[in-house]
């Protein structure tokens, strides 16, 4: 498979496909129950989805995403159809407005794969593509119509919506006149687009078909919102669900517009199977925020329903009845009144809160309960005033049911937590209860998606990411004895006995048991509880050994994978002692997570030190059992601290397993299991945008820098999350500053997309805020492990989730790190793999033992080039540990920089750093401050491509058939010139399967390229050779000349001086020198990859517009495209541009490379050698060539290419060009 998200991707090189993203707006902090439950049901609906609510208010939600509003002075509709917009034309997905009841999954609607531009529904009434609702509609990325229709947006905004004018006729607006043009802004800026780009494909249904969202409102119910909304047994809300499942099963989703909002309750006070399907969507008693709609009773409300009615199909009935949004309001529930009197209610109800309103208190001041509401007084704040849950029922806090299930179970005085999550405080309890209130979070958080869940108070970071995640800044602390007696309850009182004190080595072992068997571990029986597992009898006189051993032969199969807790061994102090003493408490953090995955918890000291008794066990414990291969080990080995933790990464703790293990760096994280609460990430994320492709210059020095240890979830929750702050204060004061917000990389853990998913959209978030921060995986990759030690099909698992988590977090770099005695194995074995799907491309490596060399890099070698193609590089190992040290890992930031300024002009270089030497943020800031001007910071994936570009160290031979290739062209100019304007012979060449069959020959062509072949011969006998006049002979060399003694004979034979004589250099496939030399006018293109291209000895970059609509474009010949697709496809093209030209052959492409003012040159029937050497000329300018699908011109792909050339100046032109040709494609319905 093709990765989908490679780092540097020929424009265009894979079809529009319309991400997994949903995208939706709502501008109070807590959504009204409707809105909520709506957006809850879509979520439902749509697994493998992401949705990202958009709230003004929580600028998180927000940065990244959302382009800045082109005008500071919008009303809210406007700013509205900004954000829809915006959204999707830079990062695709699928736009609902936040009233919209989801019954079938998205992709029952939007094709995801479909190559159309924008897919969404036409107004009622109408079948056209020219008349969209904006409300529900999808882009696929890239969309160049979504592109062209943003920028007419902006540019009516920024004109005034009043002048703009131009979008819509007076007979299309209708009743409404020009006088509201300003809310029909988006949908005039809509159909500009559509007449600017007519052949754009667009995917539009009506929306009153039976499929439609308005096919109730306009054939149910005759377009009346009243009879529709209907409180009766006919409204919508209340129809039965044997009727919907009969007569209406067809319908995938039903919106609801403003008009239509107004009149929504309660929705437990419906009795229809749509209110049925929201309410189980909605957590029970979830209180919302307040609508604020329009008042029914309003002179203008009316009227603007009747000129709704009026213009009927033409225009949006939501958009027209939200007209009066801005003249009449109300905020339910308290309703009433002039605004005024309103205002006075609510500055009344917020002084009787402060003092601690009660329903009584509410009723003495002449409001009703209900009325609390308004001035958001929380269900939790009325029951800690006291309320009853007949006062809760009736001022509508919580349901009838919720009400019956709690009068069973409530309690005087406990406070009600439906929203927000149970807090417990356990920093200061005993170790015994400790261990129970992390079971229980364990098991309460257990359900995906658990409503609330439990959240612990232990670690110094827990408070901050209760506030960052949960927006909780004071938590409402439950007291530990109350939790855990609700817990012990709620799993019907199942309990392991145990002793903290004098089983303290075997409480690993005691947290698997109580994990498999739905257990609360306590040191006491409570009344009434039932005993599962006695600890204190069973485990008697037991050691870790023996527990381990217990454990796995009664539970093993009840586990989900493996994790090692220290229990408070002193391994460090005596790092040699088989039996280490107990010092310290248990490492309890990760406890609650291996109660809700019901790990395989333990740990043995010896567990990896061959011949004793408990490695032998461990051995046996990874060679059978049901877990996934190659094991995660969750929590950390800090046995045998030898150069570090000897046996950290698993990978060469049990040899005769076949190495099959790696580890999830967890150990001391607490509230994993409330995190892992929600959905897992699934589809691909956006990171920030990446840089624009760089050109390798060789007077520069190119430098990634990577922020380490984000394999470790005890980092990310502490140490980088105030890295990561820090960073984007520093980003935020000088955006546009290279020392103050230069190009970082981060490694984050992939275990953070299940296990953590809000904690990685946080980083994710600061990063869209720095667009300079990206996310690379840590060592190695899926698991941090010594994956070249493993069993080849070991291997092929983890390559193929390494492969996957790059997929979800959308990069193509990773760390890896490997025993030092193995990297021959890897470099020849393991990281080649890389290269069959090209989805990882650079990788930053790092020796274990870090001290010693890695000896198959050569003194001076910057990194390797390895796969079938060559395009996955290893780079060079280089740690920084920080400035506490000696050696050279450690480095003060003059030290560094010294190093880094020294290096030699064109070094490719990465530096991977950690904090074991006290590495911080600063130290990098006070570095990159020392840097020499050559010296430039890029992003990880940048340097993956430069070194691409350059070629790897046992390449340099490349650079040397330079001089070669030159001899080459002036061997044929020796030969051709003599017959140049002469009369000469014109024999005929016919092949049939051409588009042009016939084409000429002269003595001419033959004598040069005979001259040239003899001369590769003499040099180079085993290089390959391909010409035009005399065949091929060794094709499938490493190095392979590809020669055109003549290209353009047409133009040689009539005297006209531009033709050329094209010589190309294949290396393993792949073009890698051209030369283009036109003799007549001595003019000569030499392009080297990765060096540049230069003519006549100075160097040439290309230019190009910004658009085809103001290109210039050349071919050869009209007549070179074959009927049918060709044509088609070229005529899309070239009735794109500005003017099309004709009859250059290869001097076109030069003119493109030299920038004279050719934007673009697009041919068909052309042979490898009427290209190959083209390739490096334009690549080496800067510009883009590659075949009609984005793929790579090589000889290994000459076939699939069929011929078809696209070479462009700049990468928007080749995106361009490249989406018209795949337009084409689809149109006429081939391969």
């Amino acid at each position: 498979m093709q990765n989908p998200f490679p780092p540097s991707p020929p424009p265009g090189s894979a079809p529009p496909k319309v991400p997994r993203l949903i995208w939706m707006f709502w501008d109070d902090d807590r959504p009204p129950q409707f809105i909520a439950a709506c957006i809850e049901q879509l979520v439902r609906m749509n697994p493998g989805w992401t949705l990202h609510l958009l709230r003004p208010n929580e600028p998180l939600s927000m940065q990244g995403w959302v382009e800045p509003l082109p005008v500071d002075y919008l009303d809210m509709p406007h700013v509205a159809d900004w954000y829809r917009i915006s959204v999707l034309s830079r990062h695709g997905g699928v736009w609902l407005d936040a009233s919209t009841v989801a019954l079938k999954p998205i992709e029952s609607w939007i094709d995801v794969n479909s190559v159309a531009q924008v897919q969404g529904f036409a107004m009622p009434g109408n079948t056209d593509d020219v008349t969209m609702e904006n409300w529900a509609f999808a882009c696929p990325t890239p969309s160049p119509f979504c592109v062209r229709w943003t920028e007419n947006f902006k540019r009516a905004l920024v004109m005034g919506t009043d002048s703009y004018c131009n979008g819509l006729s007076d007979s299309v607006l209708g009743a409404l006149g020009r006088s509201m043009l300003p809310y029909l802004t988006q949908h005039a800026a809509w159909r500009e687009t559509r007449q600017q780009l007519p052949d754009a494909l667009v995917r539009v249904v009506p929306s009153d078909s039976p499929q439609g969202p308005f096919f109730f409102l306009e054939h149910v119910y005759g377009s009346d919102p009243a009879a529709l909304m209907s409180t009766g047994p006919e409204g919508i809300f209340n129809i039965d669900e044997m009727t919907w499942r009969t007569k209406y099963s067809q319908v995938s989703f039903v919106k609801f517009r403003g008009v239509e909002r107004q009149y929504i309750n309660d929705l437990n006070t419906y009795h229809g199977y749509l209110a049925s399907v929201l309410l189980e969507a909605l957590e029970d008693g979830y209180v919302g925020g307040d609508y604020i709609e329009m008042n029914p009773f309003s002179i203008w409300w009316w009227v603007n329903v009747s000129i709704a009615s009026l213009i009927g199909g033409l225009l949006l009935g939501a958009l027209i009845a939200t007209l009066t949004t801005y003249c009449v309001m109300r905020r339910g529930p308290t309703s009433g009144g002039t605004l005024e009197e309103q205002i006075e209610r609510r500055a009344a109800l917020t002084k009787l809160k402060e003092a601690g309103l009660s329903c009584g208190a509410a009723r003495s001041a002449g409001y009703s309960c209900a009325d609390a509401k308004a001035v958001d007084y929380t269900l939790i704040d009325a029951k800690a005033a006291g309320w009853t849950l007949e006062e809760l029922l009736n001022a509508g806090y919580i349901n009838q049911a919720l009400a019956m299930r709690l009068r069973a179970t409530d309690e005087p005085g406990r406070t009600l937590r439906l929203n927000r999550p149970t807090v417990v405080d356990i920093r200061t309890a005993s170790s015994a209860a400790r261990l129970a209130a992390l079971t229980c979070s364990g098991l309460a958080n257990r359900p995906l998606g658990a409503p609330a869940g439990v959240y612990l108070l232990l670690g110094p970071e827990d408070l901050s990411w209760l506030a960052d995640i949960v927006n909780v800044t004071e938590p409402t602390l439950t007291p530990l004895d109350e939790f855990l007696s609700d817990c012990v309850h709620a799993n019907l009182g199942r309990v392991v006995l145990f002793n903290a004190t004098t089983q303290q080595r075997l409480v690993p072992n005691i947290l698997t048991i109580a994990a498999v068997l739905d257990a609360v571990p306590l040191e006491r029986l409570p009344t009434g509880a039932t005993l599962v597992f006695d600890a204190l009898a069973v485990m008697a006189g037991f050691s870790a050994l023996d527990a381990t051993r217990y454990v796995y032969e009664h539970h093993v199969n009840a586990t989900s994978t493996m994790a090692k807790v220290n229990p408070g061994l002193d391994v460090h102090g005596h790092p040699f002692s088989p039996h280490p003493p107990l010092k310290d408490p248990p490492s309890w953090g990760l406890a609650d997570y291996i109660v809700k995955e019901r790990l395989f918890a333990f740990f043995l000291n010896n567990g990896c030190i061959p011949s004793s008794e408990e490695h032998a066990l461990v051995s046996r414990m990874v060679s059978s059992n049901p877990w996934p291969k190659p094991i995660a080990v969750w929590g950390y080995d800090d046995t045998y601290p030898i150069a570090g933790d000897i046996f950290e990464a698993e990978t060469d703790c049990i040899l005769n397993a076949t190495h099959n293990m790696g580890q999830v760096a967890s150990d001391g994280f607490n509230n994993l299991a409330f995190f892992s609460r929600q959905p897992p990430i699934q589809s691909p994320l956006v990171q920030a945008p990446r840089p624009p492709p760089r050109k390798y210059n060789a007077s520069q020095t190119y430098v990634t820098l990577l922020i380490g240890d984000g394999d470790n979830l005890n980092f990310l929750k502490g140490s980088r999350r105030e890295w990561m702050l820090d960073r984007v204060q520093r980003c935020a004061a000088a955006p546009s500053s290279l020392t103050e917000c230069f190009p970082l990389g981060w490694t984050m853990s992939p275990h953070t997309l299940y296990a953590a998913p809000d904690m990685y959209r946080w980083y994710l978030n600061q990063s869209l805020v720095t667009q300079r921060d990206w996310f690379v995986l840590p060592p190695s990759g899926h698991l941090y492990a010594y994956p070249g030690m493993m069993h080849p099909a070991d291997q092929a698992a983890f390559i193929a989730r390494t492969e996957e988590d790059c997929h979800v977090m959308n990069t193509s770099a990773l760390v890896s790190w490997e025993w030092f005695g193995t990297w021959n194995e890897s470099i020849d074995r393991f990281y080649p793999q890389y290269g069959v799907n090209s989805v990882v491309r650079g990788i930053f490596p790092v020796n274990v033992p870090y001290m010693i060399p890695v000896l198959p890099f050569g003194r001076t070698q910057q990194y390797m080039l390895l796969g079938e193609h060559r395009d996955v590089v290893l780079f060079r190992p280089r740690e920084w540990r920080g400035a506490k040290g000696s050696g050279s890992q450690y480095r003060t930031a003059e030290q560094m920089a010294a190093e880094l300024n020294g290096d030699e002009r064109g070094s490719i270089v990465g530096i991977y750093t950690t904090s074991d030497g006290g590495m911080n943020l600063q130290l990098l800031y006070d570095t990159v401050k020392l840097l020499a001007p050559h010296v430039q910071i890029v992003a990880p994936e940048e340097l993956a491509s430069l070194a691409v570009q350059r070629g790897g160290d046992d390449d340099e031979p490349v650079a040397a058939f330079k001089t070669f290739a030159n001899e080459l062209a002036e061997a044929a100019r020796a030969e051709i010139l003599p017959f140049w304007r002469k009369p000469i012979e014109v024999e005929s060449k016919i092949e049939d399967e051409r588009a042009v069959a016939e084409s000429p020959v002269t003595i001419a062509d033959r004598n040069a390229e005979k001259a040239m072949r003899a001369l590769i011969e003499a040099r180079f006998p085993e290089h390959g050779i391909y010409g035009e006049e005399f065949g091929s002979v060794r094709a499938d060399a490493e190095f392979c000349w590809v020669l055109d003694p003549i290209d353009g004979t047409k133009s040689f034979i009539t005297g006209k001086p531009l033709f050329g004589t094209l010589i190309g250099l294949c290396h393993r496939g792949r073009p890698v020198i051209g030369v283009i030399d036109q003799c007549v006018l001595k003019e000569r293109w030499i392009g080297v990859l990765g060096e540049g291209t230069m003519l006549n000895g100075e160097p040439v970059s290309t230019r190009g517009v910004g658009s085809l609509s103001e290109a210039m474009l050349y071919a050869t010949t009209p007549h070179m495209f074959h009927e049918g697709y060709e044509q088609i496809a070229f005529g899309a093209v070239r009735d794109a541009v500005k003017r099309p030209l004709y009859g250059c052959d290869c001097y076109a492409y030069g003119l493109v490379a030299a920038g004279f003012g050719a934007d673009l040159v697009i041919e068909a029937d052309l042979g490898l050698y009427d290209y190959s050497a083209l390739v490096p000329v334009v690549l080496g300018a800067g510009g883009c060539i590659t075949d009609w699908t984005g793929a790579d011109l090589t000889i290994q792909n000459h076939e699939a290419s069929k011929g078809r050339v696209l070479a462009t100046a700049n990468g928007k032109l080749h995106a361009e060009a490249l989406a018209l040709l795949k337009a084409a494609k689809e149109h006429v319905n081939l391969e």
